[in-house]
């Protein structure tokens, strides 16, 4: 696969079925311990003060919406968005 940016969605993410499944066990395992890092964040939230807490967490927020919205939008964010979290998805 080239990094052309006419590429489609479906050219850079690979269905579950297209998976062995070696890969498909190491995709299932980060995709849980993203789930088991997420309690992080009202971790950090509680035993941070407030303003701390949102002055990280609220910049991070906008970055990450800002990101899935812009992929929509500008195919060289799309292709990075798919060619890097594409067989999580």
């Amino acid at each position: 696969m080239t990094n052309s940016p006419d590429r489609t969605r479906a050219e850079i993410y690979r269905s579950p079925d297209q998976l062995t499944d070696v890969e498909s066990y190491r995709i299932e395992l980060i995709r849980k311990s993203i789930h088991l890092c997420s309690i992080s964040i009202p971790i950090f939230y509680f035993y941070t003060p407030r303003p701390v807490a949102l002055a990280v967490l609220a910049p991070l927020t906008l970055l990450f919406v800002s990101v899935d919205i812009a992929r929509y939008y500008h195919r060289p964010i799309e292709s990075w968005f798919y060619r890097t979290f594409g067989r999580l998805l």
